[in-house]
C-alpha cells in the first residue's frame, strides 16, 4: 500500500472522529453512547491504518 492510499483511508476516519467529538459536546445521553461506539470503531480502523502506514514507510525505505 502506498502513502497516498493510506492517506485516502485516513481522511474519512478523522472525519468520523470529529463527528463523534461533536456528539460529545452536545452531551445528550444517547448521543454520548453513540459517539463512544463511533470512537471505538474509529480507533480500531486507525490502528489498521497505522500498520499500513508503517508498512508503506518500510517499503519506501527499501526502494529508496
Amino acid at each position: 500500500m502506498t502513502f497516498e492510499e493510506v492517506l485516502y483511508r485516513l481522511a474519512p476516519e478523522l472525519e468520523r472522529v470529529a463527528a463523534a467529538a461533536a456528539m460529545f459536546e452536545r452531551k445528550p445521553h444517547h448521543d454520548t453512547i453513540e459517539a463512544a461506539l463511533v470512537l471505538r470503531q474509529a480507533i480500531r480502523r486507525l490502528d489498521d491504518i497505522e500498520r499500513d502506514l508503517r508498512s508503506a514507510m518500510l517499503t519506501h525505505e527499501r526502494t529508496a
